[in-house]
């Protein structure tokens, strides 16, 4: 069976911060078990900045064993957890973890992630410009499912001027397995 972890956000605009929009974004992996990953991202020059980590861990054999991720940076300056989740199958293959920064720098540096222990990570890093600084995040809603080969599923709901970023981990067992967003998602 599979084991799944969903954690997703809800990121607010308006209030004259302008209009969110997708600044840039970048992704990773690790090709075996590590304990840190490091992702090259540029930051554009916009207004109201927003950087999303959305993590996920995983090792399918032997499960996570409690692994978490210890810190992220981004050109050393630390950045925040806002939500986590494992699933909780009897050996807890999948945790994806969201952090952020707001208003980060401008221009190309390196997100460090770092594990509590050496698992398979995979994250996407995301700059986002028109966020209101002062009220970012609206709704935090995790979900997860431990065994089976049904996913966990996260409905947030999101109003004008808003936006929705998620993070989801799947342990596959080595089989192929296709996510396929809702409705109204993209």
């Amino acid at each position: 069976g599979h084991g799944t972890a969903y954690s997703s956000i809800n990121i607010g605009g308006g209030s004259g911060s302008g209009v969110i929009a997708l600044d840039k974004a970048s992704f990773s992996n690790t090709t075996a078990t590590a304990s840190t990953l490091t992702i090259r991202h540029t930051t554009g020059s916009g207004a109201n900045r927003l950087m999303l980590v959305g993590i996920g861990l995983g090792q399918s054999s032997t499960g996570i064993g409690g692994a978490t991720v210890s810190g992220v940076t981004y050109g050393g300056q630390p950045l925040t957890r806002l939500a986590s989740i494992q699933d909780n199958g009897s050996t807890a293959r999948a945790r994806t973890e969201i952090w952020y920064l707001l208003n980060p720098g401008s221009g190309t540096s390196n997100v460090v992630i770092s594990a509590s222990a050496a698992k398979n990570i995979a994250a996407g890093v995301a700059t986002f410009t028109g966020v209101n600084q002062a009220a970012t995040f609206n709704t935090v809603s995790t979900n997860q499912n431990g065994t089976g080969n049904t996913l966990a599923s996260n409905i947030v709901s999101s109003a004008a001027g808003e936006l929705v970023f998620g993070c989801v981990d799947v342990d596959g067992d080595g089989s192929a397995l296709t996510i396929t967003d809702g409705g109204n998602q993209t």
